[in-house]
């Protein structure tokens, strides 16, 4: 009807087929504009895939529950150091990182390091591949992990060329335990578990992870019962490494059994719960923030350290119940069931089979008399603890 004549229509009908005629026209004039606005913007085109920063990827990256402030600090740090080294900053695209020259660039910085031994570079593989996992979470169609097969595979330092622990001279224990430093005074944790392991050897986790069933009575002596059982984050190094050691008369004389149990009553603490709540994150992990940070950071002020990595450390406490005892004329059987040696051979392997009267006897052999002014001191200073 449209096409064809209009004469043998009404007035009406004549009026209805003008107006469509006009309409489709109208129609037809749309569509040829929409085609050409579609042609000429972005806007009809399918949504692209967002593009992220480097900085934002490392936000995501350092947003676990379990990460310190200061772990976030040192992982932020390292990684920018690495992206200047190759040209990119925290606002580069992770498109412009997410390339083979690039990786290559940064793993040619890093082995080339000299400033930094064997077991550093392996942590700076560590957080790279960590932040190229974190991007593939974010964006897995685009940020392919194949990439990390360019990073560079990292020998583990030989133990051999490590720097050995060294003991504590009887003057930086001097220095260290001076109550003209109130460090431990604000940090009375810290000052037990370091004595701890000056008097059985105790190394970093094991001092540090007690719980209250640990301090125990056995055959009519107080005792520190180190062992794996009641918590997942407790680590001990190897079979000798679980032991009682009677308390020794100087650590009982600071009143190491009164604190167990004022600190227990004080709590209404269970048997289970840690003597030293710091040790474990909110999320249920081991910290050894407690000891790594805050410890080293004083020794370090106090000059008892220097801020390089000089063989003074928390194991030193170890090496110094070593020597004490090697000192007193203990022999290395009983140094075994003290300070937990596995012993060089079969006969050496003690593995607790002497009474814990005999060990304690041996015990009174060894202890640290110059430092008993000091610990007078803290004595009082403790118990108000």
């Amino acid at each position: 009807a449209l096409t064809g004549s209009l004469d043998k229509l009404d007035p009406f009908q004549r009026t209805m087929v003008e107006l469509m005629r006009q309409f489709l026209n109208r129609l037809t004039e749309i569509n040829d504009n929409l085609v050409k606005v579609q042609a000429s913007s972005s806007f009809f085109s399918a949504p692209t895939s967002p593009k992220y920063l480097l900085e934002y990827v490392l936000s995501m990256m350092l947003q676990k529950k379990d990460i310190c402030a200061q772990e976030k600090i040192r992982k932020r740090n390292t990684l920018t150091k690495m992206f200047e080294a190759v040209g990119l900053t925290l606002k580069s695209e992770y498109e412009d990182f997410n390339t083979p020259e690039k990786i290559s660039a940064i793993s040619e910085y890093i082995q080339q390091r000299t400033d930094v031994q064997g077991d550093g570079k392996r942590k700076y593989v560590r957080y790279l591949q960590e932040f190229m996992k974190t991007a593939n979470r974010l964006k897995p169609e685009c940020y392919k992990l194949n990439l990390m097969d360019l990073l560079p595979d990292i020998k583990k330092t030989n133990k051999a060329d490590k720097k050995p622990h060294l003991p504590y001279s009887k003057d930086q224990l001097l220095n260290m335990f001076n109550p003209k430093h109130t460090f431990f005074k604000e940090n009375p944790d810290l000052f037990w578990i370091c004595v701890i392991a000056l008097f059985t050897g105790a190394r970093r986790n094991a001092a540090s992870t007690l719980q209250y069933k640990d301090i125990v009575e056995k055959e009519g002596l107080d005792c520190i019962h180190f062992t794996e059982e009641g918590s997942k984050i407790k680590h001990l190094k190897n079979e000798a490494s679980t032991r009682f050691v009677p308390i020794h008369d100087q650590l009982r004389e600071l009143g190491f059994i009164d604190f167990i149990k004022r600190r227990k009553r004080q709590l209404k603490a269970q048997d289970l719960d840690f003597i030293f709540p710091k040790c474990q994150t909110k999320a249920g992990n081991y910290s050894d923030k407690l000891i790594v940070r805050t410890l080293t950071q004083f020794l370090v002020k106090i000059k008892v350290k220097s801020t390089m990595k000089d063989g003074y450390d928390f194991h030193s406490f170890r090496k110094n119940a070593s020597l004490a005892t090697q000192a007193a004329g203990i022999s290395e059987v009983f140094i075994n069931d003290i300070i937990g040696w596995e012993g060089k051979t079969t006969m050496t392997h003690s593995y607790s089979n002497h009474t814990l009267t005999q060990i304690k006897e041996q015990m009174d052999k060894f202890s640290y008399d110059f430092l008993q002014p000091h610990f007078d001191v803290w004595k009082q200073i403790m118990a108000e603890k």
